[in-house]
C-alpha cells in the first residue's frame, strides 16, 4: 500500500478490492457455522475529536498477527479448520476494538499479547499463567499453543509491525467468557481483563475489585495491593502495584519532555546497529514507553523500561541517556 492508498484514496484498485471480498463471501457462512467469543483490545490514541488515522494500519496488523500466530501453533489440519479474526467494531473515543473468533486461538493469542511478547518470545510463568486461564476458561485452553508460540521464530517485518501496534498504547486486552450471541452488550458482561489477570499469577495477596466475573473480590473502583498497605485509583493507570509505588517516588521529579525527547534519541541510535531479534523486542519496549511518557502514565513507562532489559540498559548507558538510563536501573532492580 502506498502513501497515497493510505492517506488520499488515490489509485485504490476498486476491481481487486471488491473481486476479494466476493471471492471471500464464504467466510461469513464459516463465521455463521464457527462457535466464536469476544477479544477486545483497547488502545490509547485516538481521541474522539480526531479522525482514526491508524485504522488500517492496527487493523491489518491485528489481523496478520493473528493469522501468522494460528499458522505457528496450530497443526496443519487445525489451521485448515480455524476461521480468521472478525472485526465487529471499532469505539470512537474510547480506543476499543471488538473483534470476534474461536475461544482457543483467541486466548493463547490474547493471552500472549496482553502479556507483551512476540512470537519466538519466552513466556515467564506459564504454568502459573496456564491454571489461572483455565480456571476462567475450562476447556478452551490449549497449553500446546502456548510451547509452539515460544518456539516459533518471528520475521523481521512482523516484529517491527507488533512493536508499532504496542507503540500505539495496549492499555488491556479482554476475552469474553461467554460466547457472542448476537448482542455485544450480553458478551461484553463476561469479559475477562487478561492483562490484569496474567500481570499477578505469583501473587495471591492481590484483591482485583471492579471487574466482571473475576471471582468473589467485586466490590468498588480501586486495585489495592497488600504491599506495604500501598493503594490506588483506577485514574492513575494502574499497572502493576510494585511499579506504580516505585513510579510515585519518581513522579514529580522527572521532566517528561525531556524523557520523550531522549528516548526518542534512543531509539534512532538503537536503530543504527545490526541488531537481532531480542535487540527489535527491546526497541520495541523503549518506543512503547515514550508513547507512555508522552501521555504522562508512569507506571506503563516503568513497566516497558524494565521490559526492554539489559542490553537495552548498557546501550542507554554508553550513549549517555542518562535519564532513561535511570529510571530502567530502578525499574529492574524490582
Amino acid at each position: 500500500m502506498t502513501e497515497h492508498e493510505y492517506w488520499i484514496g488515490k489509485n485504490i484498485d476498486y476491481r481487486s478490492v471488491w473481486q476479494a471480498y466476493e471471492d471471500g463471501v464464504k467466510y461469513i457462512g464459516k463465521f455463521r457455522s464457527m462457535r466464536v467469543h469476544l477479544l477486545r483490545i483497547e488502545l490509547t490514541q485516538f481521541p474522539a475529536d480526531q479522525a482514526l488515522f491508524n485504522h488500517e494500519a492496527v487493523y491489518k496488523t491485528i489481523k496478520g498477527y493473528f493469522h501468522d500466530f494460528k499458522q505457528h501453533c496450530l497443526s496443519d489440519d487445525e489451521y485448515i479448520s480455524a476461521g480468521p479474526l472478525f472485526l465487529y467494531s471499532v469505539d470512537r473515543g474510547s480506543g476499543i476494538w471488538n473483534f470476534l473468533g474461536q475461544p482457543r486461538q483467541l486466548l493463547a493469542f490474547g493471552a500472549t499479547l496482553a502479556d507483551g511478547k512476540i512470537l519466538g518470545q519466552e513466556l515467564e510463568n506459564v504454568e502459573k499463567k496456564l491454571e489461572i486461564l483455565q480456571k476462567y476458561f475450562a476447556g478452551l485452553v490449549d497449553p500446546k499453543d502456548f510451547k509452539k508460540f515460544m518456539r516459533a521464530k518471528s520475521p523481521k517485518d512482523l516484529i517491527l509491525a507488533v512493536e508499532k501496534l504496542v507503540a500505539q498504547g495496549i492499555r488491556r486486552v479482554d476475552v469474553s467468557q461467554e460466547p457472542f450471541q448476537g448482542s455485544m452488550e450480553n458478551t461484553a458482561k463476561s469479559l475477562i481483563n487478561l492483562t490484569k489477570l496474567l500481570q499477578y499469577p505469583n501473587d495471591p495477596k492481590l484483591v482485583v475489585e471492579g471487574d466482571v466475573n473475576l471471582g468473589d473480590k467485586i466490590a468498588g473502583d480501586k486495585i489495592h495491593a497488600n504491599r506495604g498497605g500501598f493503594a490506588a485509583r483506577r485514574d492513575i493507570k494502574i499497572t502493576e502495584p510494585e511499579l506504580t509505588q516505585l513510579w510515585l517516588e519518581f513522579d514529580g521529579k522527572i521532566d517528561l519532555g525531556a524523557l520523550v525527547d531522549e528516548m526518542t534519541k534512543l531509539r534512532a541510535k538503537m536503530r543504527q546497529c545490526d541488531v537481532g531479534t531480542e535487540q527489535d523486542i527491546a526497541i520495541g519496549h523503549i518506543a512503547a514507553a515514550e508513547v507512555a511518557a508522552k501521555s504522562g502514565d508512569g507506571p506503563r513507562i516503568m513497566k516497558h523500561l524494565k521490559g526492554a532489559g539489559q542490553w537495552a540498559f548498557d546501550f542507554a548507558t554508553k550513549v549517555g541517556a542518562s535519564l532513561t538510563a535511570d529510571i530502567m536501573k530502578n525499574a529492574m532492580n524490582l
